[in-house]
């Protein structure tokens, strides 16, 4: 944290503010540096990190007794909200039989997904022995990732996923398919 606030304040704040005591730092002087000074490039959400990496390093001047308030209090950087975009059925048709006929190697896990509606980390740790076929019932119990590796799925909490008919089809000829192996 302190190597990347090192060079992200050097980068983008330093040259401006060199000269300045830390205690000549106003209000203003943030507002001007995060709206107008920073590269106009810079997008809201670097913005937003930049004054939130600024506020923490000023407060801790303040607790330390430097400055007698932060100069970034009261200012804020308004992100907006990113619109999140969900698959149309005839989309995920289209993205299935797309997928089905060029063989792609995620083909699989997009059915899965798209049927059950389980993270990617859930779906790379899927066992059959979490698949009940009788029952048509699938536990997700833990997740995979790549810092972590095998660990409780994101809410730490475990739960059951039913199986459609559909998806029980799909999952029986995958698993005459993959033989022994041991994940889906």
């Amino acid at each position: 944290t302190v190597i990347n606030y090192e060079k992200q304040l050097n980068k983008c704040v330093n040259k401006h503010w060199n000269d300045l005591e830390i205690d000549k730092i106003s209000r203003e002087e943030v507002h001007k540096m995060i709206f107008e000074t920073i590269n106009h490039d810079i997008n809201m959400n670097t913005r937003r990190w930049i004054l939130d990496m600024l506020r923490r390093l000023f407060q801790m001047a303040v607790e330390d007794g430097i400055l007698a308030r932060n100069p970034c209090a009261g200012i804020q950087v308004k992100v907006p909200e990113v619109e999140q975009k969900v698959l149309t059925n005839s989309e995920v048709e289209i993205l299935l039989k797309e997928g089905k006929i060029t063989n792609h190697r995620f083909y699989n896990v997009w059915v899965v997904a798209l049927m059950t509606g389980m993270r990617s980390g859930e779906l790379f740790a899927l066992k059959w022995t979490d698949i009940d076929f009788e029952a048509g019932l699938i536990s997700v119990n833990k997740q995979w990732t790549s810092k972590a590796g095998f660990c409780p799925t994101k809410t730490r909490k475990n739960r059951i996923v039913p199986i459609s008919t559909d998806l029980l089809m799909f999952l029986k000829e995958l698993k005459l398919k993959e033989g022994q192996l041991e994940f889906v």
